[in-house]
């Protein structure tokens, strides 16, 4: 079981834990600033108090390069530095309230959520606001506070109170997907990876979402009423939740079912929890205890597997399912099937004891015993086998074998084998040349046999289909062997297909990695193979809409047509993951980069020059208008504070025939119409 030890004590409120890229754990109070420990021995590595962070402070966060600090109170936030304790940013958010804060994980960017119910992005460095990623319900009379995020390289997921989830990417804001669910309030989000997403309500209900296909969603009851946090374990096939109780419970997302109910259990309710590494689990509860729990982790697998500990690391992966299908799980079954398999030769060789010895390590493991067990009762029956296979009584034989599984693993079982291969081998060519009766001669013998008597009955009862079913396999007419594997589930049984089914999985990651890696001719080539294929024809329409997607950005860069580029990519999100996808994403951030510096200068004219072509890239309008704007609102403060009024004003008039009167321009008339002295003049058009 895991093991739970007391950390430390905080003096008030614990507001607020992260874990920092170093491993370390960060936690503010709500009277005592700021903590740094290290989780190890819960050592306290950095201490912080500042005036203004303190019981008024509404939220904070924390940058995962340790460096910065972002803080709220009210309508103004203060972003410091850490470790020169220096504010290096203050941001006034105005007529709205920060609900909460993150940092991206380049920790470039400040993320705001309001009560109004925006998304706000700054420049960790810069008071001027760079974009509103969300503002939906701005205008709205019933204001939905943000409730959550969840950030993944660079795509941001984040949702309200009312309940609708809205993903976008922080640099392109291209393919905005708003997923509706209003019967509860979203309260925790997470990416299991790039294109899936886990969220939790207000009703404890867990769903899982996936961003490519609608139609992939599943939804988990929870033991709890409200479900507030969500981690991702180290097996991304489990996440940990907790819902404002003392327990942690663990979930199952690809089976999508409960694991563990109750998987930590403590003294009070659990406030906030994070992952360090993947054995370390920090817990904050709400009596301002800092709990580290050490959970059965690899590393204790693999020390056991190194140990030769065997029996130990079956025992550790039964009370620690969160372990199975790694790779030193696979590990410990491939160890354990070569000492199963090394006892069977000693018993073979009549040598007991040293199989007693080989195996006698897993006789308590509880998922074990009863096929040792099995093992040493097939060898106490091995001479009568072997009476059976040299007399040729097959038929007995082979009923002992399925009694007693470890004896397939002998010779004269493998032997036997061969034997009706061949004889299976030559039934089949006098089915072929008509001579049924003969074929009915060969198999007789196996008839009686429940393992082979379906298949038997299949060639003899059916043997036209069975002819045309040998034909497409031999001329690898995978349309055709499908249609027959649907009137017949036998055929799908016989070692023929099941040789073809390989090469068509096969030909599929080939296909897959073709369209990964660019190499679109070798990709082309294996999908015509498999293009009249039914059973699985929506997995190649899939597969054909990417090639063709593929097909047309490669040829748009290879013309240096990028504007064409972004289009693709903007219109099939799955070209993202390409290599060229990747390339060209990293391309548009270094623009993104270096315009939204030109836009906080005010200089429009190096943000044209620098985007070219891509300045009227429709798909990504929304951050490149963000940019204009941006230097819009940048220029206008600088005539401001020139006192060139005038000028200013003719930039406002400007502003708002461009983009209309929002609530960024509004802001800044009101701060115009207070320094100058002077009312601005509307039009009803215009308000």
């Amino acid at each position: 079981m895991p093991k739970i030890k007391n950390c430390l004590i905080a003096r008030s409120e614990i507001t607020e834990l992260k874990k920092l890229s170093n491993n370390s754990i960060v936690f503010s109070t709500k009277l005592h600033g700021i903590r740094i420990i290290n989780p190890e021995d819960c050592q306290v590595t950095f201490n912080f108090a500042y005036e203004s962070l303190n019981s008024k402070t509404n939220v904070l966060a924390f940058s995962p390069d340790e460096e910065l600090l972002a803080f709220a109170n009210d309508t103004v936030i203060s972003v410091v530095h850490m470790p020169s304790r220096k504010v290096i940013n203050t941001i006034h958010t105005h007529n709205e309230k920060a609900e909460l804060l993150s940092f991206d994980q380049s920790s470039t960017y400040l993320l705001v959520g309001t009560s109004n119910g925006r998304v706000l992005q700054y420049r960790f460095n810069n008071s001027s606001l760079l974009s509103r990623l969300c503002s939906s319900s701005l205008f709205n009379e019933k204001k939905n506070p943000i409730s959550c995020f969840a950030l993944h390289n660079n795509t941001i997921a984040y949702s309200a109170y009312g309940g609708s989830i809205s993903i976008v990417h922080l640099y392109s804001q291209s393919n905005k997907t708003v997923l509706q669910n209003l019967k509860a309030s979203i309260c925790a989000l997470c990416f299991s990876d790039a294109h899936t997403l886990i969220s939790g309500n207000s009703d404890g209900i867990v769903e899982i979402r996936s961003l490519l296909d609608k139609n992939i969603y599943v939804k988990i009851n929870t033991p709890f009423t409200k479900v507030t946090q969500i981690l991702l374990m180290p097996n991304p096939h489990y996440i940990m939740v907790c819902g404002g109780t003392n327990t942690l419970a663990i979930i199952d997302i690809q089976k999508s079912k409960i694991l563990h109910s109750k998987y930590l259990e403590f003294e009070d309710k659990v406030q906030k929890f994070e992952l360090i590494g993947d054995d370390i689990l920090i817990v904050v509860l709400h009596n301002s205890k800092i709990l580290s729990v050490e959970l059965p982790s690899l590393a204790k697998l693999k020390s056991l597997l190194l140990h030769n500990s065997l029996d130990k690391a079956f025992h550790l992966i039964t009370k620690e399912p969160m372990l199975e299908n790694s790779a030193e799980h696979n590990e410990l079954l491939q160890r354990y099937e070569k000492i199963y398999l090394e006892a069977i030769k000693a018993l073979i060789n009549q040598n007991k004891e040293l199989a007693i010895l080989l195996t006698s390590m897993f006789k308590n493991v509880n998922s074990k015993k009863e096929e040792i067990r099995s093992l040493f009762l097939a060898f106490e029956n091995y001479s009568r086998f072997k009476t059976y296979y040299l007399e040729k009584k097959y038929t007995i034989a082979y009923i002992m074998a399925s009694k007693y599984p470890a004896l397939q693993h002998t010779v004269q079982y493998k032997k036997m084998e061969e034997i009706w291969r061949e004889t299976f081998s030559n039934a089949q060519r006098h089915i072929i040349l008509g001579k049924i009766d003969n074929a009915r001669a060969l198999l007789n013998e196996y008839i009686t046999l429940n393992a082979k008597r379906p298949i038997i009955q299949l060639i003899l009862n059916q043997n036209s289909l069975f002819l045309e079913f040998l034909k497409a396999i031999d001329e690898k007419n995978f349309k055709k062997v499908n249609a027959l594997v649907l009137k017949n589930e036998l055929f799908s049984q016989m070692p023929s297909f099941i040789k073809l089914e390989k090469e068509m999985r096969n030909s599929i990651q080939i296909i897959q990695d073709g369209i990964q890696t660019g190499n679109l001719n070798l990709a082309k080539e294996y999908f015509l193979k498999l293009k009249d294929t039914p059973y699985m024809s929506q997995k190649l329409a899939q597969l054909n809409l990417e090639y063709n997607s593929a097909l047309k950005l490669q040829k748009a860069y290879n013309e240096n047509n990028f504007k064409s580029c972004y289009e693709i990519l903007d219109l099939h999100p799955s070209l993202g993951s390409t290599n060229l996808g990747i390339l060209l994403e990293k391309h548009w951030m270094k623009l993104m980069d270096k315009c939204e510096l030109y836009a906080l200068k005010a200089n429009i004219a190096d943000i044209k020059k620098t985007l070219g072509e891509l300045i009227d890239l429709s798909t990504r309008r929304d951050k490149i208008g963000a940019l204009l704007r941006v230097s819009f609102h940048t220029k206008i403060k600088i005539l401001m504070a020139k006192k060139s009024f005038k000028n200013a004003e003719n930039i406002i008039y400007s502003y708002i025939d461009i983009f209309g009167l929002d609530n960024d321009i509004t802001v800044i008339m009101q701060k115009f119409e207070a320094y100058s002295s002077f009312k601005l003049a509307l039009t009803q058009d215009q308000r």
